[in-house]
This record gives C-alpha cells, structure tokens and sequence, in this order.
C-alpha cells in the first residue's frame, strides 16, 4: 500500500463513503470500478497512490432505518427505549452492516488500502473534525445562527430531506404546504430549499 516515506509523487482518492443504512447497490459498483481503474492506472503510471476507504454514519438516516427495523422486529418506537439503548441498537446495527459493506467493496475487487479504513464517528474523525470546525469558527467562516429545518412532526424530529417528510407525513393523509426558497450560496452559484410543512 502507499508509503508515506516514497520518492514518487503522491496520489490519492478517498472512496465515497457508503453509508451504513444497508448493502451497497449498482451505484456503488459503478463509482468504485471507476476509481479502481484510475487508482490502479495512477499506480502503474509510477506514483504512489493510495485509495482510501471508510464509511458514514449517514446520521438521521442511519437512526430512521434503525427505528423501522425495530419497530418491524419489536413493535417498539425509538422513544420506547432509553437513550442508551437505542444507542446500542445502533451500533450493532453499524456493525453489521459494516462488516456486509466492507465484504461487498472487497468481492468487487476494490484496492482500498483496507488498514487506513475510517468511520466518520471514530474518535480520530472526530478529532479532526473538532479541530477544523474550530480553525474555521476562529477565522469567522462559519459560525452559529438560528435557521429554519425540515421538522417532521409525526417523528418528532428534524428530517434531513423533504423527501422523508414526504413519506412520514403526505403519506398518512395529511395536508401539507410544500414551500421552496431559492438563495445565492457564498460561492454565488444558485441554490433551492423545499421543504413541506
């Protein structure tokens, strides 16, 4: 695998990292025979080249897959549980898919460097992330505020798409406003927010 130490340029890519809500799908199989290719060709073309793998707690939609599956294997709702508990449901469940995806990229024939694997929750991730977002909050780049978010009120949570909204709440015959806003992002290229209500 790349060393650090070597006289040759450097190249890397890191993979796109799967979440871990479940098994890794054609998607997937395209973008990582893509970067396998290239990063293979980088190889043989004299640089040392390192392909990084990981994988993303996915955040939200790690907790609602979690919470589907337990109500479809417990009948029990996330707020049935402590939250120690739940927390521990997912775990296992990052566990377990984490072990499926990992098997997947390899049978794929992925050539990660599989001993740099990173999760975005472990404590090294989220060390560098502290340290950037404390970087970037220093030199006024980023910084706190109050915003709108997608809320979903059946979950009683925020939902990181429209499109769960639209499946907790339009789907159980209920009436909703859908709302968009379109905004100049810092880069100046144009954006769109919706959200349903």
């Amino acid at each position: 695998m790349a060393d650090p130490e070597s006289e040759k340029p450097p190249y890397c890519i890191i993979l796109p990292l799967p979440n871990v809500t479940g098994v890794l799908h054609m998607g997937h199989a395209l973008v990582d025979t893509v970067q396998d290719a290239l990063i293979r060709y980088k190889r043989m073309s004299g640089f040392e080249a390192l392909w990084l793998p990981g994988l993303d707690h996915a955040g939200i939609s790690t907790q609602t897959v979690v919470e589907r599956n337990l109500i479809a294997t417990t009948g029990k709702r996330r707020t049935d549980f402590t939250r120690e508990e739940f927390l521990k449901h997912v775990w296992d469940w990052k566990e377990l898919n984490e072990t499926r995806i990992i098997e997947q990229l390899k049978k794929v024939g992925c050539s990660c460097d599989w001993s740099k694997q990173r999760f975005t929750m472990d404590e090294a991730s989220n060390r560098a992330v502290r340290k950037i977002f404390k970087k970037m909050y220093d030199q006024n780049l980023i910084y706190r505020g109050n915003y709108l978010v997608n809320w979903d009120p059946v979950q009683r949570k925020n939902s990181n798409s429209a499109r769960q909204l639209l499946q907790g709440v339009l789907l159980k015959n209920s009436t909703s406003t859908f709302y968009s806003s379109f905004f100049l992002t810092l880069s100046g290229s144009l954006a769109l927010e919706s959200f349903y209500e």
